[in-house]
């Protein structure tokens, strides 16, 4: 068996000296047949020999995900090459080999740059892939965990994911465009995840004055943590500065806002700011509501989401009652706007946030 376009050399007996005559080279069905006919010593003998060669196509290389991937900064990208039982695989970044092995078609990708993977089946034949080009964005993944008091699911240390659970309730693009919100981020999702509770929209503000630097919608899963919509875990900001501080206002859509009681640092690896195990991991004065279990989540009952819980949001729960899907009287985020919404937002009237985070 030889390899297209390899070379294929053939060995005679010492005999035959000259092959001259009524040489002919014909390929029929990937099998090459010469006939040859030699002359012995200018005598009149003639003998005739066939070889059979066959001809094994190189395999196809594809490497699945396309000419080019982003990486979540800190995260990876699955590479996936097609499938060839017993096939070798050696996987290359910028022509250098990263990984080799049989049946080994996936590799995971952490670093920039051009990757290639080179498949040699068990003929030995083997073929290169297109290659792929990943990129990382600059930037920095800010990661928190937060509870919301109307989602949270009593003793379970996790929220509901009722909106989830229903397809087309969520919707796929970030929901903070509109007023008092206003943000024009383009962040959205190809597909809800399971275990998603809502969308956040987290604000990076300056440590002194407060003035809005960078704001970046992100996906709230039912743990508490919060994932960028590219798939790294916490909130991706592209401006913010290594070393510096700012302090995080995190926003609900129908939950009071609350900032973070310190400056965070921003460095290339940071560890959750966690708002749920004290009151005082918010700035201000009880501006978060101890949950049942002793944790602490974000207030419910801001319909209207300007940081103060006033007859104004039991307005918008009285003309959303009765109604299903993504409202924003729908206090325990369970997709119908009923009683229990209202019992949320009637304990919590009258609260009022820190003026950082009010819309006024």
């Amino acid at each position: 068996m030889q390899c297209k376009n390899g070379l294929i050399f053939v060995s005679l007996p010492k005999i035959y000296l000259s092959m001259k005559t009524n040489t002919s080279i014909f390929s029929l069905l990937g099998i090459i047949v010469l006939f040859f006919t030699p002359n012995l010593y200018a005598q009149s003998c003639v003998g005739t020999s066939t070889i059979n060669i066959t001809i094994s196509a190189p395999p196809t290389a594809t490497i699945t995900n396309g000419a080019s991937v982003t990486i979540p900064i800190g995260g990876n990208v699955v590479l996936t090459a097609n499938a060839i039982s017993g096939a070798t695989y050696e996987w290359m970044l910028n022509g250098t080999v990263v990984a080799s092995g049989i049946n080994l078609n996936t590799y995971t990708a952490t670093q920039a740059g051009s990757y290639t993977v080179e498949i040699t089946n068990a003929a030995g034949c083997s073929g290169i892939s297109a290659a792929t080009v990943a990129a990382v964005p600059s930037g920095f993944n800010v990661p928190f965990k937060i509870f919301l008091q109307g989602a949270y699911a009593t003793g379970g240390n996790a929220m509901t994911t009722n909106l989830a659970a229903t397809a087309g309730t969520i919707p796929t693009a970030q929901p903070y465009n509109t007023s008092p919100w206003n943000y024009s981020g383009n962040e959205s999702l190809s597909s809800i995840p399971s275990n998603m509770t809502d969308w956040v929209l987290i604000e990076a503000v300056n440590a002194t004055t407060y003035s809005l630097v960078e704001s970046r919608a992100a996906v709230l899963l039912s743990n508490g943590s919060v994932q960028d919509v590219n798939g790294a875990t916490g909130a991706t900001f592209t401006t913010l500065a290594n070393g510096s501080s700012y302090h995080f206002i995190i926003r609900h859509r129908n939950h009071v806002a609350v900032m973070t009681s310190t400056p965070i640092t921003i460095s290339g690896t940071m560890t959750a700011y966690d708002f749920t195990t004290a009151v005082t991991k918010a700035f201000g004065t009880n501006q978060m509501k101890a949950l049942s279990d002793g944790r602490f989540g974000l207030l419910s009952g801001d319909t209207n989401a300007n940081g103060i819980i006033t007859v104004a949001d039991y307005n918008v729960y009285a003309g959303q009652s009765s109604q299903f899907g993504y409202r924003a009287g729908d206090c325990n985020l369970n997709r119908t706007v009923e009683v229990a919404d209202f019992n949320q937002y009637q304990v919590n009237a009258s609260h009022i946030a820190i003026p950082q985070v009010r819309y006024q």
